[in-house]
């Protein structure tokens, strides 16, 4: 069966090395970012430069969908203004069900689903100095648990996978970081493009992908 992705935040580092590995298997990929893709135009992809998130036309025979969404800020709770705090929880949490709401609307309720969300440890860790961004990565958690429960009696699964600081732009906001320890960007997206690409009876509601050595800070 060829799967027919659905992929949003597709311009994101992390998004790109998932595409990249899933570009070479037998799959659709309709790609939807707020920014360009020199890969998704050099390889002829279904790309979609959108301005927001909102009204996106996804295929009705796409059987699985990808969040890439997020925004990432470090630094002290309260040095951040209301407008940062509400637009980091946009990014994080609402966008992402606004597009899987979009999603299940959209596509064969009757056929089998799969929706992946690209979380982040941060939400298992809860650490200082991330605090919006991890209460939004954990709300998701929630979220995962929740719609599972209520899509029991379908053939529609629901997937968070958390992963650690990568050595990318945004992994290095953190600050005072050992660029060895950090995950490969490259790697990430491989060993999440398997996943995706799961052909087995099975499924796992929540996937956590760590450093093997983890700085604090």
């Amino acid at each position: 069966m060829t799967n027919i992705y659905s992929i949003t935040g597709a311009g994101s580092n992390i998004g790109n090395c998932i595409i990249e590995h899933l570009s070479e298997k037998e799959s659709d990929l309709h790609l939807y970012s707020t920014q360009s893709s020199s890969f998704a135009m050099k390889n002829n992809l279904f790309y979609n430069k959108i301005l927001n998130y909102e009204n996106l036309k996804i295929p009705q025979n796409s059987n699985k969908l990808l969040v890439c969404n997020g925004e990432f800020q470090f630094g002290k709770f309260d040095g951040n203004s209301a407008k940062l705090i509400a637009d980091l929880v946009h990014a994080n949490f609402t966008v992402v069900l606004q597009i899987i709401n979009q999603f299940l609307k959209a596509t064969d309720n009757v056929k089998t689903r799969d929706i992946y969300i690209l979380g982040s440890t941060a939400a298992y860790d809860l650490g200082p100095n991330v605090s919006v961004y991890a209460a939004s990565k954990y709300a998701l958690k929630g979220f995962v648990t929740s719609i599972n429960k209520e899509y029991f009696d379908s053939d529609t699964r629901f997937t968070l996978i958390s992963f650690g600081t990568v050595n990318n732009d945004m992994g290095l906001k953190v600050p005072n970081q050992i660029p060895g320890t950090l995950l490969d960007s490259r790697q990430i997206g491989e060993q999440i493009s398997e996943i995706l690409e799961n052909k087995k009876d099975s499924f796992q509601p929540e996937i956590v992908l760590r450093r093997r050595f983890t700085q604090s800070h």
